[in-house]
C-alpha cells in the first residue's frame, strides 16, 4: 500500500476538525503534550514506509507505540485499524474504528469497515454494513459492485441471485464499471447460464475488443461450461494480448492429468506473475491431490491459506487432506472454522461428523453433527451411513443397523454401507446375514475392507 495513498485515505476517512489542515490558534499545550504529538508523528511516518515495503507485523508495533505516546492521534487509530485488518485481527481492527466512528466521515467509515469484515471471513455482517452504505449512497454503482462481490466471495449458493442483481445495478449505474463483467462471468457460468455468458462477454468484448482480461475470463467460463476446444481459442488471444495469471491457470486446469509437465509450467508461469496467487497453489493442490503426492498438497494448500485466509474450497481441501492422512483433530479444526462460517451446510457437519468417527473421539459430538446434517439434509444416504458408522463405533448395532438400511435404501451400491451393515450384522449373531453384506460389498468396492481396516474396524 503506498504511502500517499494511505495518508490520503486518512485525510477523507477522519471528518474531525483541523484532520489534515492547519488547525485553528488554540493556548499551547503543556510541552509534554507537544513531544507526545511529535514523537507519535514520527512512530506513524515510520509506519507508513514498513507498510510500504509489506512489513504490516513491524508497522503495528509502530502504530501501538504512536497511540501509547497520543491515544488522540487519529490517524494512526485508522491505519492501525487498517493493518490489523490486514494481520486477520479482525475484532481489534474494528475495535479502533468504533473508536473512531463519532469522528469518521460517515460513507468512508462503512466502506473501512465493510472491507474489514470481509478481509475477516465474515461476509454477512459486511453485506449488512453495505446495505447502510448503499442507503446512504442510493446511486453508488461501486457501492453495488462490492456488495455483489461479497456476496460471490461468501461462496453461499443462496447469495448467487442477489449478487447477480447488485452486479446488473452497478453496470446501470455505470456503464463504464467494465471489471464487473468478469465477476458477473463466473458467476453466470458456474451456474451454468450459457445464454447469460455469451451475452455477459459479448458485451464486454465489444467495449474491450483488445482486453487480455476479457478474453482470460470468457475462456475461464468456457471452461467452466466444458465448451474446452473455444477455452483454448481464448486463453491463445489473451496471451498473444498479454501474458496474464488467468489465461495460465486455465490452460494448466484443462491440461490433462497425465501431462505433469505443462500443467506444472503453467502454474510456474502464473507464480511469477502473481507470487501470492491463492488459486494457483490450490490448483496445485487439487492436482498433487490427485497424483497422490498428499504431502506436497499440503504445502501448497498452505500457502493457498496464507495468502487468503478466508478461502472456503481452499480450507475444505485442506480438511479433506487431514482427513485422508488421519490428521483427524486438524480437520475437525478446519471444519469448526468453516461450520462458523457456514451454518447450514449439512456436508460440514457430515465432514465433522466423519472425522470424529474415524479418529474414534467425542463420538456423542460425531452423533450430533450428524443429527444436525439430517435435519439440513433429510434421507441424505452418506450422512445416513456416517450416523451408521458412529453407533458401530458406539456399539449401538441395532441403531447402525436400521441407519445403513436407510442409507442403501437409496444408495443400493454404497459399498461402505453394505460393509459397514455386514459387520454390525456379524456382531449381533446374524453372520450369513452380514457375510452376504460383506460379500456385496466387496464385488462393489474391492478396496473397501482394507479401508475399513485402516479405521480399526474388520468383520
Amino acid at each position: 500500500m503506498r504511502k500517499f495513498i494511505v495518508v490520503g485515505m486518512t485525510l477523507t476517512f477522519l471528518a474531525c476538525a483541523g484532520a489534515g489542515q492547519a488547525a485553528p490558534k488554540a493556548p499551547s499545550p503543556p510541552k509534554a503534550e507537544v513531544q507526545a504529538r511529535r514523537t507519535a508523528e514520527a512512530l506513524y511516518a515510520q509506519a507508513l514506509r514498513q507498510m510500504e515495503a509489506d512489513d504490516f507485523a513491524a508497522a503495528r508495533t509502530s502504530l501501538d507505540d504512536a497511540l501509547k505516546q497520543d491515544s488522540t492521534y487519529d490517524p494512526a487509530r485508522y491505519v492501525r485499524a487498517i493493518v490489523l485488518s490486514r494481520l486477520r485481527e479482525t475484532d481489534a481492527a474494528l475495535a479502533d474504528l468504533a473508536i473512531l466512528e463519532p469522528r469518521a466521515d460517515r460513507e468512508r467509515f462503512l466502506e473501512t469497515k465493510a472491507v474489514t469484515l470481509m478481509e475477516g471471513g465474515r461476509y454477512r455482517e459486511a453485506t449488512a454494513v453495505y446495505d447502510d452504505l448503499i442507503a446512504l449512497k442510493p446511486k453508488s454503482a461501486d457501492a453495488y459492485r462490492r456488495r455483489a462481490h461479497v456476496r460471490q466471495a461468501s461462496e453461499v449458493d443462496s447469495e448467487i441471485p442477489a449478487a447477480l442483481a447488485d452486479y446488473a445495478k452497478a453496470l446501470e449505474l455505470d456503464p463504464d464499471m467494465l471489471d464487473v463483467y468478469g465477476l458477473r462471468g463466473e458467476i453466470l457460468s458456474a451456474t451454468r447460464d450459457e445464454k447469460g455468458v455469451e451475452e455477459n462477454y459479448q458485451a464486454w468484448l465489444a467495449r474491450e475488443p483488445d482486453s487480455a482480461r476479457a478474453h482470460a475470463g470468457y475462456a475461464g467460463a468456457l471452461e467452466r461450461l466444458g465448451k474446452i476446444d473455444k477455452a483454448r481459442v481464448e486463453i491463445d488471444r489473451a496471451l498473444a494480448l498479454k501474458p496474464n495469471v488467468e489465461a495460465y491457470l486455465i490452460r494448466a486446469r484443462i491440461t490433462p492429468k497425465d501431462q505433469r509437465e505443462a500443467f506444472l509450467a503453467d502454474i510456474d508461469r502464473a507464480l511469477a506473475l502473481a507470487p501470492d496467487d491463492t488459486f494457483a497453489y490450490q490448483l496445485r493442490a487439487e492436482r498433487r491431490h490427485a497424483w497422490g503426492q498428499d504431502d506436497l498438497a499440503l504445502a501448497d494448500v498452505e500457502k493457498a491459506l496464507k495468502a487468503w485466509p478466508e478461502s472456503y474450497s481452499a480450507r475444505y481441501l485442506r480438511a479433506t487432506l487431514h482427513q485422508n492422512d488421519g490428521r483427524y483433530d486438524l480437520a475437525v479444526k478446519d471444519f469448526d472454522v468453516l461450520i462458523a462460517r457456514e451454518p447450514d451446510q449439512a456436508a460440514l457437519y457430515n465432514g465433522r461428523c466423519w472425522s470424529r468417527g474415524l479418529g474414534n473421539v467425542e463420538l456423542d459430538r460425531a452423533l450430533a453433527d450428524c443429527e444436525t446434517a439430517l435435519k439440513l439434509l433429510p434421507g441424505n444416504a452418506a450422512i445416513l451411513d456416517s450416523r451408521g458408522f458412529i453407533k458401530l463405533r458406539k456399539g449401538d448395532l441395532v441403531g447402525a443397523v436400521a441407519d445403513y438400511d436407510l442409507a442403501l435404501t437409496t444408495a443400493p451400491d454404497q459399498a461402505a454401507s453394505l460393509f459397514g451393515r455386514g459387520v454390525a450384522k456379524r456382531r449381533q449373531g446374524a453372520k450369513a446375514a452380514g457375510d452376504a453384506d460383506l460379500a456385496r460389498a466387496r464385488k462393489v468396492d474391492p478396496g473397501v475392507e482394507k479401508e475399513f481396516a485402516g479405521y480399526g474396524v474388520t468383520p
